[in-house]
């Protein structure tokens, strides 16, 4: 199985030599909550769609969706709770035969050994009593886990929805950084932090490969824009990913609304032209937590109760991803990067464009008329309806300001390619 590795421009990633864009589907429960038949429909659907990541949190989500089906990755102590010093053979080896099938679909696992309820003394530990291990125990769970997945070339995301509310805390991050690498040293590693900025000192720790960040599921998305912009724009380059925007059909955080395709497009088109180029990762309300009808859902307060996982895994906003995928190999948009070529700035309009100019891409979240600064009259415009998926051609005509590319009639987002005529 082939390893992801890092572009020379150390902005993008490389699979076998080629670029390679994270399209990435969240499966959070794969592991504790999915039969293999069931594993085998779901990768099925995502690899017609074109995904080519599936992020996975090794150990059970404390916010999954409920009964637990078992095995459990612990066996039990004599006082009936997990021990974890004692690794339970039979579920890591179903979790193995998992992505031993991903790997053969050609899918790159993205793995999280340890997540913040996991870690002691944090906001998940507290949430969730009596699943934190202690730092040696982490030791001996991952000298288990990484030699049996190693494998299957995965990447290892080795923290998860952390706040670093301690010294203790991002003192462990820095540790399973270090012992991931020491374990797989192929192995690309990065953060899955809250909706919050990482350390200065974890973003400069040389066993960090890349960046991703979490913009979160509230109902204001702006994180997109400034995570994507934070985080390319720091001297120590790596490539970025949105590795958790808002789920489709989840709710708005604490709040009234659940999120729609339109609004996981407009998350994810943000994130690509501010910045976030390396990649995203798609999530569907119900698929991640493996929701059944008869399930009962921790988190419904915060996030909704979230609809079956059969219908999640045919939510419409997935297939919206696979062109999404499809328009970023087509036009190579790895190659562009955020330029200001708008005459007015407007926080729904992004703009990327190639070095010289010759492709620019904007994404506009609710469609009108562009004014941009320059003369592209010697461009070919060509406007891509997202929700309806029409192809339109557009004019371009001089303005006292630059240039005009007008309004294609459509009602909803719209992707604006522009590209030099020869």
């Amino acid at each position: 199985m082939s390893r992801l590795t890092i572009s020379p421009t150390k902005d993008y990633f490389l699979r076998d030599g080629k670029p390679f864009f994270w399209m990435g589907d969240t499966l959070w429960s794969a592991f504790c909550r999915t039969s293999m038949n069931e594993w085998k429909q779901i990768l099925h659907r995502r690899k017609q769609q074109g995904f080519n990541v599936i992020q996975i949190m090794v150990l059970p989500p404390w916010d999954r969706s409920r009964p637990d089906d078992g095995p459990f990755p612990f066996l039990t102590g004599t006082d009936g709770s997990p021990d974890f010093n004692r690794p339970n053979p039979e579920y890591f080896e179903e979790a193995r035969k998992k992505l031993e099938y991903a790997s053969k679909l050609g899918f790159i696992p993205a793995l999280a050994p340890v997540w913040v309820h996991e870690v002691e003394n944090t906001w998940g530990e507290r949430t969730a009593p009596g699943t934190a291990m202690t730092k040696a125990q982490i030791e001996h769970y991952l000298d288990y886990i990484i030699p049996l997945f190693k494998p299957y070339a995965p990447v290892y995301l080795c923290s998860g929805d952390c706040r670093y509310e301690s010294r203790q805390e991002i003192d462990l991050y820095a540790y399973i950084l270090k012992k991931v690498h020491e374990l797989d040293p192929e192995a690309l590693t990065t953060l899955h932090p809250a909706p919050c900025e990482i350390p200065e000192e974890l973003l400069l720790d040389k066993n960090l490969d890349f960046y991703l960040f979490q913009s979160g599921h509230e109902a204001d998305q702006s994180n997109c824009r400034k995570m994507s912009e934070l985080y390319s724009a720091r001297r120590n380059k790596k490539p970025v990913v949105n590795g958790e925007p808002c789920y489709e059909a989840s709710g708005h955080g604490n709040a009234h609304g659940r999120f729609t395709e339109r609004d996981v497009r407009r998350s994810v088109w943000t994130s690509l032209f501010s910045g976030a180029k390396a990649g995203v990762t798609y999530g569907a309300h119900g698929l991640w937590s493996m929701h059944r009808q008869e399930s009962s859902f921790p988190s419904e307060q915060f996030s909704s109760l979230p609809p079956h996982w059969e219908s999640a895994l045919f939510l419409r906003g997935a297939d919206d991803m696979g062109w999404i995928s499809y328009l970023y190999n087509e036009y190579e948009m790895w190659l562009a990067n955020p330029v200001d070529l708008l005459c007015e700035k407007n926080e729904e309009i992004y703009v990327s464009a190639y070095a010289d100019k010759s492709k620019v891409f904007i994404y506009a979240a609710y469609p009108n008329y562009l004014l941009l600064k320059g003369d592209f009259s010697g461009f070919q415009a060509t406007a891509f309806a997202l929700e309806t998926r029409r192809v339109l051609n557009v004019t371009i005509s001089e303005d006292d300001k630059g240039s005009r590319i007008e309004y294609p009639g459509d009602n909803y987002d719209i992707l604006y390619v522009l590209e030099r005529r020869n």
